[in-house]
């Protein structure tokens, strides 16, 4: 067991204890408003101005009883988390270490608070509106040939509008800070049933279940709890993960921009072409404080700088050279941990460990065991660190919920509909945009930390999962035109038809990498969280992008895609024919190497297209007194395979590459086809 860990609820205005497996909930109001104002103003009869302001006010949830838990420091004032982050950054470019006793307190104790709210209140909430339609009228010259005579529509105009903040993380999370729910964690779970911190046992001293015993080690929380409450402090038990929202929390703002031309070809085409844009700030960000001050400098050296120097003379079979941060943090070549290797990172790299953390990327347990290092001489640079006075660290991590998000969207796109031509009505869309960002996330999202929390942007900013670059869209009726009129045999029998297809098709989506560890702990992450955490380019990608069918995979020294192959239990399908090669290009993401590690993926997934239809007939019977609809509806009608990209990491080169059913993520995306028959009567 790596790290046990129970929830233990609590109520009362002393916090006692409740019985275990007693449920958690609250009583909480969201009071909402919105006033807006819209006007047109034709101010000419071929030019209209549309124009408007809204206002909304976002209010906090309030809990009937005051059951919302906020994150205080030492002092019970509220944590700002950008503030947090800078603070600790700033400190850590200076050598100093910046880890504030942390606590978590009930909203009616907060000190400087509201006593009322979990964060504050949203008031600037000003949405701007305005937008243009001109419609010009030229009968001659060059302008009449373009533009026509009232043939052509030019359309622009922007809008700022704030998202809506979701019930779900309103509710929730203040709920889920340590207090009213205390997870209570045990880390470093040792055989003889202590807890022993990060670091603290081996695979040979942890509590293994069977072995000794099938009630893991859980420290026993006390009966009530002070207010505010400081995990690990003064005989606290430690906590596990917490999730808190940041008192500046606040619904994410969009400006947006769109401008297109319209124009009338002939009396039954329509052509347009246009451009949208989207500028998002303060969306939804999980960071957690519990990362890594891998900016810390010591000896005029980066902590980043040690383990990118290290890493890859390693990585290249060499010895490193000593490392003035390693050097300073470890008390010197004859400290207790350094004495007898010659240096402090000597000393590293003879530890089977931390040598096995710094090769695989394990950052953050890296750093986890340089701080339990006998002479190891910053302290406590962490929540999660233990000391002497804190012996089992304050808390495994803390989910911090802000708005430090932000993203864009843009795109071009062109539609074109043709109207009753022989029955025939059709609109097609092409749309080509780009969608990037810090990382989309839903608001109900928990257990997720930034690569780099420090600067979310710098490490997390690309395509989104949805970054889908070309998208293509047609839909098609057509109405038998012949024999609607005809009252004979022939007239029963053919009139009425309709065939309707739609066809959508797109390109591929984003597809990461997964990097070494696989832990998303590269950049110093807490361990205990997921992130966009791939690897990245090594050398130019030379793979495509297409299903590749019938192939045999050679076993290499890598035995890279060799899942793929009948004889392994694959469908001898690859999205690369040399999957060998293609692995060989990626590499790990490095820290004081590399600013960010993909974001949703440095490659793209396979294209995709589908055709769904519905082909239906019109008739009456018994006099024309009902009339009667017979409908086909076809959902993949022609039973199109859409495969489900590959799972790709380097630490599983089995499976790169691999299509079908041997892939991971799974053989088909799409659904089968599937036919619906409806009949329908009308009297």
């Amino acid at each position: 067991m790596n790290q046990p860990q129970q929830l233990f609820t609590r109520s009362g205005a002393n916090l006692t204890l409740n019985p275990v497996g007693t449920p958690m909930y609250d009583q909480s109001t969201i009071n909402f408003y919105n006033v807006y104002a819209t006007d047109s103003w034709h101010l000419k009869p071929t030019l209209t101005i549309t124009y408007g302001l809204g206002y909304q006010v976002e209010m906090p949830p309030v809990e009937a009883n005051g059951k919302q838990v906020e994150l205080v420091d030492q002092s019970g004032h509220p944590i700002e988390f950008s503030q947090y982050f800078a603070t600790k950054e700033a400190d850590a470019l200076k050598g100093i270490v910046y880890n504030p006793i942390i606590g978590f307190d009930s909203i009616k104790n907060v000190v400087g608070a509201s006593h009322k709210y979990p964060f504050n209140p949203f008031y600037g909430g000003v949405s701007p509106r305005i937008a243009m339609a001109w419609n010009p009228k030229y009968t001659d010259g060059i302008l009449g040939k373009v533009l026509g005579d009232g043939k052509t529509v030019i359309r622009g105009g922007y809008t700022q509008i704030y998202s809506r903040l979701n019930g779900v993380g309103l509710v929730l999370i203040p709920l889920l800070g340590v207090g009213l729910g205390q997870p209570v964690s045990c880390i470093g779970a040792s055989a003889s049933g202590q807890c022993l911190g990060t670091g603290g046992v081996t695979p040979a001293t942890a509590f293994r279940i069977g072995t000794n015993g099938l009630v893991a080690p859980i420290p026993t929380p006390s009966q009530t709890l002070p207010q505010p409450e400081f995990p690990g402090i003064d005989g606290q038990t430690a906590a596990g993960a917490a999730s808190v929202l940041d008192p500046n929390f606040r619904p994410a703002s969009t400006y947006n921009f769109n401008f297109s031309i319209q124009r009338q070809l002939g009396g039954r085409n329509l052509l347009e072409i246009g451009y949208m844009g989207r500028i998002i700030t303060h969306e939804f960000q999980q960071r957690d404080i519990n990362a890594v001050p891998t900016m810390l400098t010591l000896n005029g050296q980066s902590f980043a700088s040690a383990y990118a120097n290290t890493y890859f003379a390693l990585a290249g079979g060499g010895t490193p050279s000593p490392q003035p941060f390693f050097e300073a943090a470890l008390g010197g070549a004859n400290s207790s941990f350094c004495a007898g290797a010659g240096s402090c990172t000597a000393a590293i790299v003879h530890n089977a460990n931390m040598n096995s953390f710094i090769t695989n990327t394990q950052v953050f347990q890296l750093w986890s065991a340089l701080s339990s290092a006998s002479s190891w001489t910053q302290g406590r640079t962490i929540p999660s660190s233990v000391s002497a006075a804190i012996p089992s660290g304050q808390v495994a991590s803390v989910n911090a919920d802000d708005s430090s998000g932000s993203g864009n969207y843009n795109a071009v796109y062109t539609t074109y509909t043709m109207r009753n031509w022989h029955g025939i009505t059709t609109t097609s869309n092409f749309t080509w945009g780009r969608a990037l960002g810090t990382g989309s996330d839903s608001q109900a999202t928990s257990g997720y930390t930034a690569l780099n929390p420090y600067n979310v942007r710098q490490s997390m900013y690309g395509p989104q999962f949805f970054d889908f670059k070309f998208l293509y869209n047609q839909t098609f009726l057509w109405s038998e035109p012949f024999f609607k009129d005809n009252k004979g045999v022939l007239g029963y029998l053919l009139s009425g038809w309709r065939i309707a297809p739609i066809v959508t098709a797109r390109s591929g989506a984003p597809l990461a990498v997964g990097n070494l560890a696989g832990d998303s702990e590269s950049f110093g992450e807490t361990q205990t969280s997921g992130t966009q955490d791939g690897a990245v380019l090594a050398s130019k990608f030379t793979g495509g992008s297409s299903a590749l069918y019938n192939i045999t995979i050679p076993n290499t020294a890598s035995g890279a895609g060799i899942n793929s192959n009948y004889a392994n239990g694959g469908n001898n399908m690859n999205m690369f024919s040399n999957p060998a090669q293609i692995f060989s290009e990626f590499r790990p993401c490095i820290l004081g190497y590399d600013t960010s590690c993909g974001s949703n993926g440095n490659i793209r997934g396979m294209s995709a297209w589908n055709m769904d239809a519905n082909i239906a007939k019109d008739f009456r019977i018994f006099h024309e007194r009902v009339f009667m609809t017979m409908s086909f509806q076809f959902s993949n009608i022609f039973n199109h395979v859409v495969l489900n990209d590959p799972y790709l990491a380097l630490t599983d080169p089995n499976d790169f590459g691999v299509l079908g059913s041997n892939n991971p993520n799974g053989g088909q995306v799409n659904n089968p086809r599937q036919l619906t028959f409806n009949l329908r009567a009308k009297f």
